[in-house]
């Protein structure tokens, strides 16, 4: 899927940890807030703005704009609401899927750090450390949507080394981006399909073991835990003259292949079944699971109207 959106999109990141029990989930958005400065204006003509060093995110080449040295910090906090209304969900036999209705309000800050010098008369270089995706969602345990999400998060750290070159009134700059990612997903697990899956009926599965399907009382949960490093670069063009501003940047896909582990916590019910089956199913295991991260290209306009006034103009493309 593509979209043409500049604010967020959709990341999806699926693991199969067992026989029974495949999550996929929706974790994870780009981060727009890069820096403090562009929040007044919404980042628009980030490509060309080039206030400060927060620059080496949005395009390296706006580095030849600044100072002879710059260091910026910058901490947002995101606080988004996911809220979950029930309309009629089912379980896999048609019963009534039982839970409550519940809302994530998951608040995250997102640090950033940039500092950019001057080489010599035409070469800069920078670097930056910021956090350009990421977001959490967190569910109680009992709730209607247990079996495919209760803790979901991706968090990830982006180290930007860059350099920047200007002749005359053009600059080009170029940066390499050294990604890490940590996911963490979990959610809880129906007990008693482990027990009819293997072909016992769910009647005596009931009477046993006192597994019940869709009972939140004997869930038991499952919990993977992954992480990566990996790589991508970004580039930019600048060309100003006095009153005026055009930027060109892109930033690399990045592909993640995460590595950890699976694990699992057993209900009493389910592990007294276990014991009297063959079943190697729910053991601690590795994992791995996938996740690309988009490319993106942004084409920027920035022209100064008078001492007050500034016209900013912004384009830009996510490939999702």
């Amino acid at each position: 899927m593509k979209n043409t959106t500049k604010k967020m999109g959709l990341l999806v990141l699926a693991t199969t940890s067992s026989l029974y029990s495949t999550q996929s989930i929706a974790a994870g958005f780009a981060l727009a807030e890069q820096n403090a400065s562009g929040l007044g204006n919404a980042y628009a003509g980030a490509s060309a703005v080039a206030n400060d060093a927060s620059t080496i995110f949005h395009n390296p080449a706006g580095m030849t704009r600044l100072p002879k040295n710059q260091l910026v910090f910058a901490g947002n906090i995101v606080a988004p609401t996911a809220e979950f209304s029930n309309g009629n969900s089912t379980l896999v036999n048609t019963a009534s899927l039982s839970g409550n209705n519940d809302t994530s309000e998951e608040i995250g800050f997102l640090p950033a750090f940039f500092y950019a010098s001057q080489i010599n008369e035409n070469l800069y270089w920078g670097v930056g450390v910021s956090v350009p995706f990421g977001l959490a969602t967190e569910y109680d345990n009992g709730w209607v949507g247990r079996y495919h999400a209760t803790r979901s998060e991706i968090q990830t750290v982006n180290v930007n080394p860059s350099f920047a070159f200007k002749q005359d009134n053009v600059s080009v700059g170029f940066g390499l981006s050294i990604q890490y990612i940590e996911a963490t997903l979990g959610s809880q697990i129906d007990s008693a399909l482990a027990c009819i899956g293997e072909g016992t009926s769910g009647a005596a599965c009931a009477v046993t073991y006192g597994l019940t399907v869709g009972n939140a009382n004997v869930d038991s949960s499952q919990e993977l835990k992954g992480d990566d490093i990996s790589y991508g670069m970004n580039f930019g063009v600048l060309f100003e003259n006095d009153t005026s501003r055009v930027g060109f940047s892109y930033r690399s896909q990045i592909e993640h292949k995460l590595t950890g582990t699976v694990d699992f916590t057993l209900s009493p019910a389910l592990q007294n079944f276990l014991t009297t089956t063959s079943n190697a199913a729910f053991q601690d295991t590795g994992a791995n699971a996938g996740i690309t991260l988009p490319d993106m290209m942004s084409l920027s306009y920035v022209q100064e109207l008078g001492p007050k006034w500034t016209l900013l103009a912004d384009a830009t493309w996510t490939d999702w």
